[in-house]
């Protein structure tokens, strides 16, 4: 694949010539949210630099993830893989089913990932925990939520994430939590540390929804 390579502090971007001009945007705007999330949970800064490929096409991106052929969905647009050190993005200009603002968001969403996956393991979080700091992160909650659908986080697991709403609820939960208990409590739970479920009351999540509603007014 004929791959151009732009370096940052943090990361090596990838991207075909088709893609190069706005590569540069990409670069600023991943940097400045590594930053910001770095800050916020009191993180170092990554020990190695990650591979950030922008592919060009589906089939690139099902290559370079390594997402089984078998299993892509259209709605898999964006993959984070701490352990070798690789993020996969399909680019804006090659996805048909959301706006180049919303695939944005998501090239950050999966740098936020890369600075959560640097300090915690996710395969021992909650779908609601990692997911929902990158979509917080990633500016990424609907600009509607209704707290009385707000699906239940002990329902937020596997497969049923995004279909329960998980993508669209979860940015708002973990924003609620941080309102309620601070950034050292939630990072001891990313770390292990605590226990999310000692915080979790009864009725947390339509409170969530309703409080980001009250504040969108």
């Amino acid at each position: 694949m004929n791959f151009e390579v732009m370096e940052t502090e943090h990361f090596l971007f990838h991207c075909y010539k088709s893609d190069c001009d706005i590569v540069s945007d990409i670069a600023t705007m991943v940097e400045e949210k590594v930053l910001s999330v770095s800050l916020v949970f009191s993180v170092p800064p990554l020990g190695k630099k990650i591979d950030y490929y922008i592919c060009p096409d589906v089939e690139s991106f099902i290559q370079l993830s390594g997402v089984m052929r078998d299993s892509y969905e259209s709605w898999m647009v964006g993959n984070t893989d701490w352990d070798n050190g690789r993020v996969c993005v399909i680019s804006p200009r090659a996805v048909t089913d959301r706006s180049p603002a919303d695939m944005y968001k998501v090239i950050v969403h999966e740098a936020v990932h890369v600075v959560m996956d640097s300090f915690c393991n996710p395969k021992d979080l909650p779908l609601w925990l990692t997911e929902g700091v990158a979509v917080l992160f990633a500016d990424q909650t609907p600009e509607t939520l209704d707290p009385e659908q707000a699906p239940l986080i002990s329902r937020l697991s596997g497969s049923s994430f995004a279909s329960l709403g998980g993508y669209k609820y979860s940015g708002a939960y973990v924003r609620h939590f941080l309102e309620l208990y601070g950034a050292d409590v939630l990072k001891k739970i990313l770390t292990g540390e605590a226990s999310a479920d000692g915080y979790i009351a009864e009725g947390f999540e339509k409170e969530a929804a309703a409080a980001f509603m009250n504040r969108c007014k």
